[in-house]
């Protein structure tokens, strides 16, 4: 994998499921950036090995 898009919604519930791996170190570059007027945030990483 060469690449991430992460998306994020802005909700309160506490806990949630993980975006990446625990406990992995990951050498993250952030290539872009987008928000939306609802809050949603898309994340453009490209992972450095």
């Amino acid at each position: 994998m060469d690449e991430c898009h992460l998306f994020f919604w802005p909700v309160v519930l506490g806990g949630g499921k993980h975006a990446l791996p625990l406990r992995t170190r990951l050498d993250l570059e952030l290539l872009s950036e987008r928000r939306s007027r609802s809050g949603v945030a898309h994340l453009h990483y490209r992972i450095n090995y």
